[in-house]
C-alpha cells in the first residue's frame, strides 16, 4: 500500500476549528509536550517551524509564522509519564473498518494489481493478486466476527470494486465528474479557474482516476468521523517487490508484518492546516496513544497465526520505516500516512503479509481466494484476537 497518494495533503475546505483543544489548558507541562513531539510526531526538523514553547504557553503558528493557537502550559515540571488510556471507551464499542483500495477491475489503475510470472518460487504458477480484493474479504470476515460479540461496525465501502461514495469509478466519472470539477475550480483564486477548468477537463478517464483516488480517501475519512468509532483500522497488504510494468511485480524477497498509527509528521507538508490541526490533535489526545495498545496486540497476532516475521528495519527491506516513520515498539510504527492521520480518535493500518511473497501470493490467488481461504480467516482472525485484547474482553 506504499504508494504516494497516502501522503499527500488536500487543500481542504474544512475549516478545522482550535477552539475543542482548549479543554486542554493547564493539563500539559512543556517536558510532557516535547516528549510526546520527540517520541511519535516530529519527523522533520521543520516541523519545528510551525510551534514554539514561550514561559507558560505552547503556541501553534501557520506558515507564515502567525500565532493560530495558544495552549496554557502548567508551570511545575511533573514527572513525564505515558497518557492514561482506559478500556472499554463505553458500554457499546464501535470500530470503524476501512478496507483499503478498490480492488475489481480498478486493480490496475490504483497500481494494486500483483501478477508473478510462473517460477520455482510460485510452484511455477501464474500468480494474480489484487490487494482490494482481499482487503475486502478480511474486512467482511471481520465485521462478522466482531459483531458475533456484540461490537458496532461499519465498512467505508460496501464490496469490491465500489468506493466510499457508493459507486465505483465508472459509475462516479458518469455521474459526478462535473459537480467535482465545479467544486475543485472553487478552491482556487478567481483569476485562475479558467485555467484550472480548462487543465481539469483536458485530463483522460485514467488520468482523472488520480483525483477520484483522492476524493475517496477524504470520504472515507470523512464517514469514519461521522460514525466516531472508538477504534478505526485500515485494512492491508503489503507490496514488497520490485513492478516492472503496471501489471507485473518481481516477486518480494522476503515475507514481513508491520502496523502504523498515526504521527511521524513532516514539515514540507505543515503549510496545509488539516496538517497542523491533527499534528494538535495528536499531541493532546490520547488517540495515538490507544492506538499503540491495539498495534502491539496486532503485530504479535500476526506473527503468530500467519507464521511470518515482524520487519526487521535494519535489513532495508521497507525503506519508508526509517524516511517517514518512528518506532513504537518492534513491528509497530507512527507514520504519516491518510488513514492514520485524519481519523480523529484512535486509528491503526495493518499490515498483514507481503502479498506479492511467492508463497503469500499463492495463498491469495484471484480467481481462487474467497472469504473462506485459510490466509483471509488467519488474517481475519489476527485483528479479531487484537480487538479483543485491547478492549480486555473475553
Amino acid at each position: 500500500m506504499n504508494i504516494l497518494i497516502f501522503f499527500i495533503s488536500l487543500a481542504w475546505t474544512q475549516d478545522f476549528d482550535y477552539s475543542q483543544f482548549t479543554r486542554y489548558n493547564s493539563k500539559f507541562n512543556a517536558t510532557q509536550l516535547k516528549t510526546r513531539i520527540t517520541a511519535f510526531l516530529q519527523k522533520t526538523n521543520t516541523v519545528g517551524n510551525y510551534y514554539s514553547f514561550k514561559p507558560g504557553q505552547f503556541v501553534l503558528k501557520n506558515q507564515n509564522g502567525t500565532e493560530e493557537f495558544n495552549l496554557k502550559l502548567l508551570t511545575k515540571n511533573f514527572a513525564t509519564k505515558t497518557m492514561k488510556v482506559i478500556t472499554p471507551y463505553r458500554k457499546k464499542i464501535r470500530i470503524a473498518l476501512d478496507p483499503g483500495h478498490f480492488g475489481g477491475a480498478y486493480s490496475i489503475l490504483e497500481a494494486r494489481h500483483f501478477h508473478q510470472f510462473p517460477s520455482a518460487e510460485n510452484n511455477h504458477r501464474d500468480i494474480l493478486v489484487k490487494e482490494g480484493n482481499i482487503n475486502f474479504l478480511t474486512a467482511k470476515v471481520l465485521k462478522e466476527q466482531l459483531e458475533a460479540i456484540g461490537i458496532e461496525v461499519m465498512l467505508t465501502r460496501s464490496g469490491i470494486g465500489e468506493s466510499a461514495f457508493g459507486k465505483n469509478y465508472d459509475e462516479w466519472y458518469d455521474q459526478d465528474l462535473n459537480t467535482f470539477i465545479d467544486n475543485k475550480v472553487a478552491e482556487v483564486p478567481a483569476v485562475s479557474r479558467e485555467r484550472e477548468r480548462t487543465r481539469l477537463r483536458a485530463l483522460s478517464k485514467e488520468e482523472m482516476f488520480y483525483h477520484f483516488n483522492l476524493a475517496d480517501l477524504q470520504k472515507r475519512a470523512d464517514l469514519i468521523n461521522e460514525y466516531k468509532p472508538d477504534l478505526s483500522i485500515s485494512i492491508h497488504y503489503n507490496s514488497c517487490g520490485k513492478q516492472i510494468d503496471n501489471q507485473t511485480y518481481l516477486a518480494a524477497p522476503a515475507n514481513f508484518t508491520m502496523v502504523f498509527v498515526g504521527g511521524s509528521l513532516g514539515g514540507s507538508y505543515f503549510k496545509n492546516k488539516n496538517y497542523r490541526y491533527h499534528f494538535l490533535r495528536m499531541l493532546l489526545t490520547d488517540h495515538v496513544d490507544k492506538a499503540v495498545i491495539m498495534a502491539k496486540h496486532l503485530v504479535l497476532e500476526f506473527k503468530k497465526n500467519l507464521n511470518i516475521p515482524i520487519v526487521d528495519p535494519t535489513k532495508h527491506i521497507a525503506p519508508y520505516l526509517k524516511n517517514s516513520s518512528m518506532k513504537h515498539v518492534e513491528g509497530v510504527y507512527s507514520r504519516g500516512l491518510f488513514m492514520t492521520r485524519e481519523i480523529e480518535s484512535a486509528a491503526i493500518l495493518g499490515e498483514a503479509s507481503c502479498m506479492d511473497f511467492p508463497n503469500e501470493g499463492v495463498q491469495l490467488q484471484h480467481g481462487e481466494v474467497t472469504e473462506n481461504s485459510p490466509r483471509i480467516q488467519a488474517v481475519a482472525k489476527s485483528y479479531f484476537n487484537a480487538v479483543k485484547k485491547s478492549f480486555n474482553l473475553k
